[in-house]
């Protein structure tokens, strides 16, 4: 690199709850910081179409699902990395509306030869099979399970003559091992209804594959070879799907994701190497709420349950954005926040929301849980040992009715919501770095530390 050469900055950009915590506007606030300095990429290394991110643009609120933020962004190159598991159906239908909100999109979008499919009798199968966890339906775990049986089908078939074999034998095994499939269930696609076998639906899911075939050829490359070669002077923001509660391996099982969410999947999930990675230096951002939101099952230990959190739950309107369900909500939850931070190492914090508690006299946050008499010093990794813990609480004054919206700097935040983020950053050990003023594009201070 020349001494007049600038080098682009690298970002990490994870959930640290529970998923819809608004990784995507600080995805998007970076990109279009980073683009007036030179070029941005921008790169999902997990998750599928469940992920599901609000952007709001002059005004306009854009949701994506398997694109990157950055798709958004005219100057920004996106890449989907091999760790997303890909939609055919759902990638389109998200790029259509794209299209015809004005995103230009072509050119801009790599797909990962290695990242694998999820086809429509994953769907189907998820949502017959995974109720009771509350998935999205979107065939994350059957498209998870194919892949680490070694049958699953790779976006490099379809640059192969024979790519509609591959998707038959998909549909084959299915055939195979779920005679009895119901159709009526309600899935995300309302099509699915109208077949009365695996059959016509894998003839209509590959002859909607044979219409989009010459565009997806274009956007289908060895993402991992692009991002190892990726040259210093350009910006590299990592966007995290979901969030680390919803882990695997780490995560609140078996009410979980089916990909890896901490920043350890990065490399997994990308081909980048380690010394590629951390050669560009990179900020690791977690995102938090100012309180906490769950959607489907599993324990919550600071739910409220009273009429503060459906007032949380109203004005904040929480609702999933890729399944509209209506997300549980609760109090801020530290313990919860410091695990999340020694599994993925955050440099900084992004806090988020803190508009929806100032219609409150009063907020609190968990310190610490209690069990059998003690203090649990270890976050529980079992569900049934979670459900026994009883959250301590700190109660403080509030900011109602305080405008953050009207903040542009960090000495001009109301002086509770200073002691909140003191609070936070000496119980976590992190620095709350950015904080948001609202849901639109900018709404940001970028606090000096």
């Amino acid at each position: 690199m020349t001494d007049t050469e600038v080098k682009g900055k690298t970002v990490v950009v994870l959930g640290a709850q529970f998923g819809d915590e608004g990784k995507g506007k600080l995805v998007y606030d970076l990109i279009k910081t980073f683009a007036r300095n030179g070029p941005v990429t921008c790169v999902r290394f997990n998750g599928g179409s469940n992920a599901g991110h609000t952007i709001v643009i002059d005004g306009v609120s854009y949701d994506t699902h398997l694109c990157p933020s950055g798709i958004l962004h005219p100057g920004c190159y996106n890449v989907i990395g091999n760790g997303v598991f890909v939609n055919i159906m759902s990638l389109f239908k998200e790029l259509t509306r794209f299209k015809s909100m004005g995103i230009d999109y072509e050119r801009r979008l790599l797909i990962s030869t290695n990242a694998h499919m999820t086809f429509m009798f994953h769907c189907l199968i998820d949502g017959l099979q995974n109720g009771g966890i509350g998935t999205t339906k979107q065939g994350m775990g059957p498209t998870a399970i194919d892949k680490v049986d070694r049958c699953g089908v790779r976006m490099n078939s379809l640059l192969s003559d024979d790519w509609e074999l591959s998707i038959s034998n998909a549909y084959a095994r299915c055939m195979h091992h779920y005679t009895d499939i119901v159709f009526e269930h309600e899935i995300s696609y309302p099509e699915v209804k109208k077949f009365t076998s695996l059959l016509d639906m894998m003839n209509y899911e590959i002859e909607f594959v044979r219409t989009k075939l010459d565009e997806l050829r274009s956007m289908i490359g060895a993402a991992h070879y692009y991002l190892n070669d990726l040259p210093t002077k350009t910006s590299l923001v990592m966007e995290g799907a979901n969030a680390i509660m919803l882990d695997t391996d780490f995560g609140t099982y078996p009410y979980v994701t089916s990909t890896a969410c901490t920043v350890g999947n990065i490399m997994i999930g990308t081909g980048m190497s380690y010394k590629s990675f951390h050669s560009r230096q990179p900020e690791i951002v977690g995102v938090t709420k100012a309180y906490i939101t769950r959607v489907g099952g599993g324990v919550l230990p600071t739910e409220d349950t009273t009429e503060v959190g459906d007032a949380m739950q109203r004005v904040g309107k929480e609702f999933g954005v890729t399944t509209k369900r209506r997300r549980r909500c609760g109090h801020l939850d530290l313990t919860q926040l410091c695990y999340a931070q020694m599994l993925s190492g955050f440099d900084y914090l992004n806090l988020t929301k803190l508009d929806i508690l100032s219609q409150f006299d009063t907020v609190k946050f968990c310190v610490h849980y209690f069990a059998n008499g003690a203090i649990v010093v270890n976050y529980p990794v079992d569900e049934k040992d979670l459900a026994k813990v009883k959250p301590t609480y700190v109660t403080m004054d509030g900011w109602k009715d305080f405008d953050i919206s009207a903040c542009k700097a960090y000495d001009e935040l109301h002086s509770n919501i200073k002691k909140f983020i003191f609070y936070i950053e000496s119980i976590v050990g992190v620095p709350v770095k950015y904080i948001n003023t609202g849901a639109g594009e900018g709404n940001l201070i970028v606090r000096e530390i």
